[in-house]
């Protein structure tokens, strides 16, 4: 599944171009994204749930925790501004209301394998693993929140996907510099957020926002760790819970409950920055080694994310339908049997935990315990 730099790059795209939104409607093409993995039979009382549930609430902005996603929700235009309310808190982003009841209420977007998040145009043509569609409407004022750093959709993306293109023909905005009336005409046009996947792996659904280490997260999200690039992440918490694990530090990396956000293609590229072997036991390793892995980690998903993630296939891109480009960064994942960029060496490939895992045998020396 995406990894936190690019479920990251595709929260900035949805921010971008859904907060300060309401939802018209929506409209569940396939029943099957609404259920889990291991329970894909879905009650049709469940659709007309879903699609009361979400219609007619405000979208604050799209938030994160390591590799979960989802749309803090408040309460549609109709409401705004009617009772004193409090400031937002917890994780949510502050639409730029003077009065903002804190969100209760949370669309849970898991992307799965496949999962992908497109911004179109209401007359686009529905690509035929469309499994769900939002119609958006801007905020009734005009305003619209900017999401940090969130990307202008560009591009006519993948195959028949049909992301909007500011400067062409279905445009649903437009971003240059200088063009206000553009822009203006592009804050009012009608918009569809749509779940396209695939092999139906990923999944939505509408769950209570509790609070969790200092914020406000879906209610399956409670037992999720903070990640490394959150501002509440303590790295010396994480630290100290890492060096009781007895379990190879590949896996220990990979629980979301002790730290979230990172994958495979992660925990391969920190180990081998740090230089630690994935099989090193944790409670067995100096500090000083763990604290290296940990700022790798942070490091690596840093520059991933400022490149938009890794992407292998087709099948991960971000809302304007471009794929990443950090495979071409990669030192070890996915590069079994060739040279190491470092010493030379030929990259080797073991499993842990059932995952396949890349090291450098000589820049990664396997640990000695007597």
């Amino acid at each position: 599944m995406p990894e936190l730099p690019e479920v990251e790059s595709v929260r900035r795209g949805v921010h971008e171009w859904t907060a300060d939104t309401t939802i018209t409607g929506a409209e569940v093409l396939d029943p099957r994204i609404l259920g889990t993995t291991s329970a894909r039979r879905v009650e049709p009382s469940a659709v007309d749930g879903f699609v009361s549930a979400v219609t007619g609430h405000r979208i604050i902005g799209a938030e994160r925790r390591g590799k979960f996603m989802w749309l803090s929700l408040g309460q549609g235009p109709e409401h705004a501004g009617s009772g004193p309310g409090e400031p937002s808190s917890g994780g949510a982003r502050a639409s730029g209301r003077p009065s903002e009841p804190s969100p209760e209420l949370s669309l849970l977007i898991h992307l799965g394998m496949s999962g992908q998040l497109r911004v179109h145009s209401a007359d686009d043509p529905v690509h035929r693993h469309t499994r769900a569609i939002l119609r958006l409407e801007p905020a009734r004022d005009g305003s619209r929140s900017q999401g940090a750093g969130a990307p202008a959709p560009h591009g006519s993306g993948s195959e028949g996907a049909g992301a909007p293109s500011p400067h062409g023909s279905g445009s649903v905005e437009a971003e240059s510099a200088g063009q206000n009336a553009d822009r203006s005409a592009g804050q009012s046009a009608a918009r569809e957020l749509r779940f396209v996947d695939q092999r139906i792996f990923g999944h939505l659904g509408v769950q209570p926002l509790i609070h969790a280490h200092d914020r406000l997260v879906p209610a399956s999200a409670t037992h999720i760790a903070t990640d490394p690039l959150e501002p509440t992440f303590e790295i010396g918490l994480t630290l100290t819970a890492l060096a009781q694990k007895r379990t190879a530090i590949k896996s220990a990396l990979l629980d979301q409950t002790l730290i979230s956000g990172i994958g495979n293609i992660y925990a391969d590229e920190a180990l081998f920055r740090a230089g630690v072997h994935p099989m090193a036991i944790p409670a067995r390793t100096r500090k000083s080694r763990l604290a290296a892995v940990l700022e790798s980690a942070a490091s690596v998903m840093g520059d991933a994310l400022a490149v938009g993630g890794t992407s292998f296939d087709s099948l991960y891109v971000n809302v304007n339908g471009e794929s990443g480009y950090f495979d071409r960064a990669l030192l070890v994942y996915g590069r079994g049997g060739q040279e190491c960029v470092r010493c030379g060496n030929e990259i080797q490939r073991l499993s842990v935990g059932g995952r396949g895992t890349h090291f450098c045998p000589v820049c990664q020396r396997p640990p000695r315990y007597r």
